[in-house]
């Protein structure tokens, strides 16, 4: 009895785990400056606009961000670093088990500009 109910729970886990695995979607990219070279540092910050919840991260000294486990929906991007004006980008539709590819490409001059 006990080796059937521990094999149950188990059973019950793995569905669970892998189920999660596909409800949800991934963003990538990477951060660079106008002539191309990498922004290690920068500010990402995710937005899901139905919900308001929120995920900020910092890219690697590749430039490079990956946000997983996003619920479906529709997001907004943003990338900042000091010396750039900020990116924004809007209306970006995720769909379930999706990865998404977004590099950003900071110009020159002061976060408060976008």
């Amino acid at each position: 009895m006990l080796k059937l109910t521990s094999s149950l729970v188990l059973l019950c886990f793995v569905s669970f785990s892998l189920r999660a695995q596909f409800e949800t979607a991934t963003l990538t990219g990477v951060v660079s400056d106008p002539v191309g070279a990498v922004i290690a540092s920068a500010a990402i910050k995710v937005l899901n606009e139905a919900t308001n919840i929120e995920v900020a991260i910092t890219t690697d000294e590749n430039g490079r961000f990956t946000v997983p486990g996003l619920r479906p929906g529709t997001y907004q991007l943003s990338a900042s670093a000091p010396g750039f004006k900020q990116f924004v980008s809007t209306g970006l539709v995720l769909q379930v088990n999706q990865s998404a590819r977004l590099d950003v490409q900071l110009t020159v001059g002061e976060v408060s500009e976008r």
